[in-house]
């Protein structure tokens, strides 16, 4: 399974949000991370799940390639603090500039849908759809997630490879 080590949670109006740094065995070998985070409210809104691509994760360890290992890891933590129905959460990739050291372009959400089988998610490419620009921004500003540079800086979060590029 993954580990979280530091997990921050903020009330927010009608629930919170739970973010982490998220570590889990690859798909591929090694040991992989991103940015996790989580809105949780109460219905009409669906639990929506966020994992950041990081620059400071190998390339070959991104998180789209092993997408439903790392979504199941983030299941632990967000259970932890919420009382989540694992089919019903909402699951997003997210990569922007603070994803690679040579970023080429704005911030981008592809929403990833898996099956759950009662203990894991499944899923592959086929299941990843990315979201058009508007679509993103309507999202990101309904959501309300703090930057990913700043939510880095409060979970302690420092780039492996030199100075922070975020």
């Amino acid at each position: 399974m993954g580990d979280s080590g530091n997990v921050l949670v903020a009330d927010i109006e009608g629930g919170h949000t739970i973010s982490c740094i998220l570590r889990w065995p690859h798909y591929w070998g090694g040991q992989a991370h991103c940015l996790a985070r989580a809105v949780v409210t109460g219905p009409p809104e669906v639990p929506v799940a966020v994992l950041s691509e990081l620059a400071s994760n190998p390339d070959l360890l991104g998180i789209s390639a092993d997408f439903p290992a790392a979504a199941t890891a983030f299941l632990t933590v967000l259970s932890a603090h919420a009382a989540v129905d694992p089919q019903e959460v909402r699951w997003l990739a997210q990569h922007g500039h603070y994803s690679s050291y040579d970023p080429t372009g704005g911030e981008t959400l592809t929403e990833v849908t898996m099956a759950f089988d009662g203990h894991h998610y499944h899923g592959n490419l086929r299941g990843h759809r990315l979201l058009h620009l508007e679509e993103t921004a309507q999202l990101l500003k309904h959501l309300n997630l703090a930057p990913v540079p700043d939510v880095l800086l409060q979970l302690g979060h420092t780039d492996k490879k030199g100075p922070a590029i975020w």
